[in-house]
């Protein structure tokens, strides 16, 4: 039922209750509730007669509302009178007379009586100003257990006002802005809807201080943002449909007040969503309604709803036209999406319990966000559900694989996979259109990482290290998608990669961090020549290559190569013969032939140190030697030894110069 008086003068009471609320205590104290006014009037003849139609005019407005609302027996006097105002019956006589006091107090306007007047002694002149008497009836009528509507919403802001803030109540209802905020939330919550049902008082009281912690924490950002009309509007229609309970867990969930905060801030960003109120809490609603009926069913970690509400209102803010007005198969976008995410998590959930465990909480907001950016990315490919649903679901299902594999089960615990899952979903979010166009491609890609890192991790690697790799490999791809053309292959190579890094006994050369670092530098050389690596790898020649690489470094004779020293010089060489691969490829040079030539070229170098090579241009030596043989390879077991000291004689006179 819509309120009887208007928002600002409900404003208005709070006010004056805030103002005036410890005069009237003390008032109330001194008088019995029982007794009436504490100002009543002595029961002197009065002369009525010249005040009736200022009497009249009074209930009419709207201070005269607001006291109808607060004395609700009055209503029916005023009922009665109206239709004939002069009657004598001993009916109208009786509230005629009941409103005429009350007129007389409410308008603080002086009667004129036909006998002698005692002095005041009530506290009439304690209780002179309307908004002195205002608050008064507002106690009063708690006191006497009228209570209607406006008594309980006027004691419960202003209760919660002083509850949260104190001595600086008063400031934030008369802040303009602040108090248009909690204008709305009485409109959503009192104007539109019911606000007689149990639990109501609770519910506006919790999202009231919610607002309030909101405002107080982030007074710069909020202060000229009041953007949440949207949001209390759709928690209402939530309450609507799903009941008290359901609005009271969203607004006790931890963090409800940081969800208004982002909302007011990401909202305000764009002047466009502050224009379309209307679309932006029907889009609300429809995925309240949503984490309402399924989010409890599937994720046991309640920071989760927040998560997804405050992830679907940036988007929504970030992305006007795609996100908060898009749709998809006429439903919007947000709760489409919602609707797909959820739906793959609790089917692939019941069939695999690790990824059940791992999407919860946070990975559940992560996931909803990079579907988000995809359909920003690109609206129309997300105009059908069924389209969005295979993207959610290849998404989905391309990350379990990638966390559920035993290679990275074993290494660490569940807790811990909840972090990488959620991690891997801010890496393959760093290019939203690449993964867009290519999300199977993508989580593949990250599978082959986490398999690739397995053995580094298992020697020191920490998940940190792990994403650092995921990172570059997913920017790598989305920077040359020309790494699509060996789609088949690039999972193998990177594996390749990893097993063979594994097996070429660095312990002593190089810590984890080194070997981390190796992982790299290989990855941005696949990237560097994405054709070559797929040869190799379909000749099954990429774990040999990289094997022998780093076995020929490590017989480094000076003991030069260790640290940063030993992954630049392999970075250098791998790039090197790469750029020379079709010797590799077909097998005109092999892999032991490099390894041999590393182990020459050290020894070499060995015999240099201090003439013409050091540690900083050992790397440069060696990479120089790698391409010079490769122009014009020769059989290193059987040919001359000048044919070696030839090639090493020119690369150190190329040193040189």
């Amino acid at each position: 039922m819509p309120l009887p008086v208007a928002i600002p003068l409900i404003i208005s009471g709070v006010k004056a209750l805030l103002r005036f609320r410890g005069q009237i205590d003390t008032v109330l104290s001194i008088n019995e509730a029982t007794t009436g006014l504490p100002f009543a009037l002595p029961p002197v003849p009065r002369n009525d007669a010249p005040h009736l139609n200022d009497m009249l005019a009074f209930y009419q407005s709207d201070q005269g509302k607001l006291l109808l609302q607060l004395k609700p027996d009055l209503q029916g006097d005023l009922t009665l009178i109206l239709p004939n105002p002069n009657a004598t019956t001993p009916a109208a006589n009786g509230a005629r007379g009941r409103l005429f006091i009350n007129y007389y107090e409410a308008a603080g306007v002086q009667p004129d009586f036909l006998g002698p007047v005692p002095p005041d002694s009530k506290g009439i002149a304690a209780l002179s100003t309307p908004e002195m008497r205002l608050a008064y009836y507002t106690v009063e009528s708690q006191r006497l257990s009228n209570n209607p509507v406006l008594t309980r919403i006027l004691l419960v802001s202003a209760d919660t006002l002083l509850e949260f803030l104190g001595e600086n109540a008063q400031t934030f209802i008369s802040n303009p802005q602040t108090s248009s905020v909690v204008a709305s939330l009485i409109n959503e919550f009192a104007g539109k809807r019911n606000f007689d049902d149990d639990g109501i008082e609770v519910i506006f009281k919790s999202l009231l201080g919610s607002t309030i912690l909101a405002f107080a924490n982030n007074p710069g950002e909020l202060a000229n943002k009041p953007a949440l009309k949207a949001l209390f509007a759709a928690l209402g229609d939530v309450r609507d449909n799903l009941g008290n309970d359901f609005v009271a867990k969203i607004i006790s969930v931890e963090g409800f007040e940081g969800l208004i905060a982002a909302y007011a801030t990401e909202a305000a960003k764009d002047p466009s969503f502050l224009s379309k109120d209307k679309i932006a809490q029907d889009v609300l609603t429809a995925v309240l309604t949503k984490i309402g009926k399924t989010l409890p069913q599937i994720i046991d970690d309640p920071k989760a709803l927040i998560g997804v509400l405050e992830v679907g209102i940036g988007a929504a803010a970030a992305n006007v036209p795609a996100i908060l007005e898009g749709k998809i198969n006429g439903q919007p976008v947000l709760a489409a999406v919602l609707t797909g995410v959820f739906q793959e998590i609790s089917t692939l959930g019941q069939q695999n319990s690790l990824f059940a465990s791992i999407a919860n909480g946070q990975v559940v907001t992560d996931l909803y966000k990079l579907v988000l950016q995809a359909v920003a990315a690109n609206p129309p490919k997300f105009t059908q559900q069924a389209t969005t649903q295979k993207f959610i679901a290849d998404l989905v299902k391309g990350l379990a694989n990638a966390l559920s594999q035993q290679a990275v089960t074993n290494l660490f615990s569940t807790e811990t996979l909840k972090v990488i899952a959620s991690e891997s979903l801010t890496v393959l979010a760093t290019d939203a259109q690449f993964l867009t166009n290519n999300n199977q491609f993508a989580t593949k890609l990250l599978e082959a990482i986490f398999k690739a890192s397995s053995s580094a991790i298992a020697d020191g690697l920490s998940k940190d290290d792990l994403i650092d790799v995921a990172t570059v490999a997913v920017k790598s791809a989305a920077d040359n998608v020309a790494l699509l053309n060996i789609n088949a292959q690039l999972a193998g190579a990177i594996t390749s990669i990893g097993d063979a890094v594994a097996a070429s006994g660095l312990q002593n050369l190089t810590n984890a961090q080194g070997r981390k670092s190796i992982l790299i530098s290989s990855l941005q050389a696949v990237a560097a020549n994405p054709v070559v690596w797929g040869q190799l790898q379909s000749g099954s020649l990429v774990q040999p290559l990289v094997q022998a690489i780093l076995k020929g470094l490590a017989t480094d004779p000076a003991k030069l190569l260790s640290g940063s020293l030993l992954t630049e010089s392999f970075s250098q060489i791998l790039l090197a013969v790469v750029r020379r691969g079709q010797q590799i490829v077909s097998k005109t040079v092999k892999a032991p032939d490099i390894e041999q030539l590393l182990t020459l070229a050290l020894a070499q170098a060995n015999l240099e140190i201090g003439k013409s090579i050091d540690g900083e241009n050992l790397p440069d030596f060696l990479e120089k030697v790698v391409i010079a043989f490769l122009k014009a390879p020769f059989n290193l077991t059987t040919a001359p030894a000048t044919n070696f000291k030839g090639l090493v004689d020119s690369v150190l006179t190329e040193l040189d110069n």
